[in-house]
């Protein structure tokens, strides 16, 4: 017994609808590059791996009054015969269509990266954070070794003057690492400059 597909949709928000299986209630014109020439490219990149890539597709609707109708949307690129479409614009130009699927695609690939990078940035600032944590328990630790070394014995003063060195060294990273993450928390995708 074969088993009938169906075209799955969600309920329009702002005239969008994550449709999956499209091929079995739509009619797939193409990609937005293979409908007009003047798009140069295979998609819009989403991360800095360029692992998931947005790219513009166009579906027929049924004509209205001997005239096609052409939706525009982005193929999911997880997902195979899914695609996120927006009904709220319907052109009657194929290549209009192909546009407009591009720009779709952009500005999800841009918001997408956007995202990437915060998390990116959230994740390095957490790491910088324990990292500065560790270096002030050192510049405590050397601290209690120097009070106690001056206790005890007379220390030479090469070596209190070495380890004030060490201190300041630790102290100029920690200033540094303070730095990056007011900067990473500004702007994320200066992480990658």
């Amino acid at each position: 017994m074969k088993k009938v597909k169906y075209i799955i949709y969600n309920p329009a928000t702002n005239g969008v609808r994550w449709i999956e299986n499209a091929s079995q209630g739509l009619r797939i014109k193409g990609f937005a590059d293979t409908i007009s020439t003047r798009i140069r490219h295979n998609g819009w990149c989403a991360d800095y791996w360029q692992d998931t890539v947005y790219r513009g597709i166009v579906y027929q609707l049924p004509a209205r009054n001997g005239e096609p109708q052409f939706i525009s949307g982005y193929a999911d690129p997880c997902n195979d015969d899914c695609a996120l479409l927006d009904f709220s614009t319907i052109n009657t130009c194929e290549i209009a269509a192909a546009h407009q699927a591009d720009r779709f695609a952009q500005l999800r690939a841009e918001r997408d990266k956007e995202e990437w990078l915060k998390d990116q940035a959230a994740y390095a600032i957490e790491e910088l954070k324990d990292s500065i944590s560790a270096t002030r328990q050192s510049i405590i630790k050397l601290c209690a070794d120097m009070r106690k070394m001056r206790q005890t014995t007379q220390a030479p003063p090469s070596i209190c003057d070495a380890l004030r060195a060490q201190v300041a060294s630790l102290l100029k990273s920690i200033k540094h690492d303070r730095r990056t993450i007011t900067k990473w928390q500004r702007e994320p995708y200066s992480m990658f400059n």
